[in-house]
Order: structure tokens, then C-alpha cells, then sequence
């Protein structure tokens, strides 16, 4: 998505400089052995995927990247299920 956006006229560049520093961070900790990755959808976040054991580690190794603001900690939800109840 991003390589395409950059394509466009005029280009969409949702990255920022602080972007750039998270996503070497974490090429960093993968390179010494942590697992690790990241993705972005459109905006300026990164999101980080890890095993439950890496997390603490990597926490303190993201909010030590200057540009990093707040860590928003998520969870896989319950999985696919069939429900009754409805949206609306």
C-alpha cells in the first residue's frame, strides 16, 4: 500500500522520520534474536508484533526510541465463534 501511495500525484508519504526509527529498532532486536515485527496501515503508526514472552523486553526497548510517545498493548481476540447477537 505504501509503495504504491508514493507512486501517486502528488505522493501520500504517511511515514515519518520517527517511523523510520521504530522499524530499524525492531530490525535491530530481530537481528540479536528477538521475534519480532512490524506493519503499518495508513498513518504514521507502527505496530509491532511479538510472542507474549518478548513483551516487557520490548517495550522498554521501543519507549528507549526518542520519538516514541505511549504503547498501546493488544491481544488476539476470542477467535471465529456463530452468534445470535446482531451489530444493529
Amino acid at each position: 500500500m505504501h509503495s504504491t501511495m508514493h507512486t501517486t500525484i502528488p505522493p501520500i508519504i504517511y511515514w515519518e522520520a520517527g517511523s523510520l526509527s521504530i522499524m530499524k529498532e525492531i530490525i535491530g532486536l530481530r537481528e540479536e534474536g528477538t521475534e519480532c515485527y512490524f506493519t503499518m496501515d495508513a498513518g504514521p503508526q507502527v505496530k509491532v508484533l511479538c510472542l507474549k514472552n518478548d513483551l516487557e523486553h520490548l517495550k522498554r526497548k521501543i519507549l528507549d526510541v526518542e520519538v516514541v510517545k505511549d504503547i498501546m498493548v493488544c491481544h488476539p481476540g476470542k477467535g471465529a465463534r456463530i452468534t445470535e447477537k446482531h451489530l444493529f
